[in-house]
C-alpha cells in the first residue's frame, strides 16, 4: 500500500515536471517593459552611484522595491547581461515555490498523494510560468511569501527551531524589499506573535523575537528611513501613493486611508473573528 502510495505520487509528480518544461519550451521567453525601469535604477546605481531615473536630476522612486535595482547592479557589476540573469534566478525562485509548498504541506501533515496533487495543480497554472520570466519582482516576492508560510506552518518547530524562526526573518525581509506590502506583512506577523506571547516560554519566545527583529525588522527599518530620506516621501511608489508629493499631507493620509480599506480590512476582520473562536490553537 505504501509503495503504491508513492508510486502514485512519484507520477504526479512527473506530470508536474512535464508540464513544466512543456511551459516553457511553447510560451514565449519576453520580458515585462516595466522591468527596464529597475533596470535602469540598476545601471544608474552602478555607474552613477544614484537611485533614481535621470543621473542629477531631482530624486524620484520610480521602482516598486529595491530589490530589482540591487539585483541588476550586482550583475551588471559581475558582468552579467541583468534581462537574462534576472530571468535565471526567476525560474530558480520558481522552483524554490514548488518546493515550499510540497514542505508546508508536509508540515501540516497533508498525505503524501494530496501534496503531489497540490504541486500538478501549482505547475498547471500559466501565470506562473509567466512571471517567472517576466522580469519583474512578483515571483520573487511569491517565494518570499512561501518561505514565510513554510516557517510559520508549524508554530512549535517556529519557537523551538532557530532554522525556522531565522527562515522566518529572512522571508519577511525578502518580501519586505521586493514590495511595500511585505513590510506590512512583517508588522502583522510580529503583532500576532506578540499576542500570542502568553501561550509559550518566556526565554524561547524572547529568542524567536530577537532574531526576527536582527534579521528582518532592524533593516526593513533602517531602508525604510533611508527612502523616506532620499526620496522626501513617507509613501511608497505603489499606485495613488506617487501622485502625493513631500513626506505627508491630507492627500497622502487619505490615500493610505484608501489603501488600508480596500487591501487590509477584510483580511483584519477574519483574523478577528479567528481570534474570537480560540486563535491558532483552535484552529489546529
Amino acid at each position: 500500500m505504501r509503495d503504491g502510495t508513492r508510486y502514485l505520487s512519484f507520477c504526479l509528480l512527473l506530470l508536474a515536471a512535464i508540464i513544466g518544461i512543456a511551459a516553457f519550451a511553447y510560451m514565449p521567453w519576453w520580458t515585462v517593459d516595466d522591468a527596464y525601469i529597475s533596470y535602469r535604477y540598476g545601471r544608474n546605481l552602478l555607474t552613477a552611484g544614484e537611485l533614481t531615473w535621470n543621473v542629477g536630476a531631482p530624486r524620484v522612486e520610480g521602482y516598486t522595491g529595491i530589490l530589482l535595482p540591487l539585483l541588476t547592479a550586482t550583475l551588471l557589476g559581475l558582468g552579467l547581461p541583468p534581462v537574462n540573469g534576472i530571468k535565471v534566478l526567476g525560474l530558480a525562485a520558481l522552483l524554490s515555490i514548488i518546493w515550499l509548498l510540497h514542505a508546508t504541506l508536509r508540515r501540516l501533515g497533508v498525505p503524501l498523494v494530496a501534496r503531489s496533487l497540490t504541486v500538478l495543480l501549482l505547475a498547471a497554472a500559466p501565470i506562473l510560468y509567466e512571471h517567472s520570466i517576466s522580469g519583474l519582482e512578483t515571483i520573487f516576492f511569491t517565494a518570499a511569501l512561501s518561505l514565510v508560510w513554510w516557517a510559520l506552518a508549524d508554530a512549535a518547530a517556529l519557537l523551538h527551531s532557530g532554522r525556522s524562526a531565522t527562515a522566518l526573518g529572512i522571508g519577511l525581509l525578502c518580501a519586505g524589499v521586493c514590495r511595500p506590502e511585505g513590510i506590512a506583512l512583517g508588522v502583522i506577523v510580529l503583532i500576532l506573535l506578540a499576542l500570542h506571547h502568553k501561550q509559550f516560554n518566556g526565554l524561547v519566545f524572547r529568542d524567536v523575537m530577537i532574531r526576527l527583529v536582527v534579521v528582518a525588522a532592524a533593516p526593513l527599518l533602517g531602508y525604510w528611513v533611508w527612502r523616506m530620506v532620499y526620496y522626501g516621501s513617507w509613501l511608497p511608489n505603489t499606485f495613488a501613493a506617487k501622485a502625493y508629493a513631500g513626506w505627508i499631507n491630507l492627500d497622502s493620509v487619505l490615500a493610505f486611508g484608501k489603501f488600508i480599506g480596500y487591501y487590509i480590512f477584510i483580511p483584519a476582520c477574519c483574523a478577528v473573528i479567528l481570534a474570537g473562536k480560540g486563535g491558532l490553537n483552535r484552529i489546529r
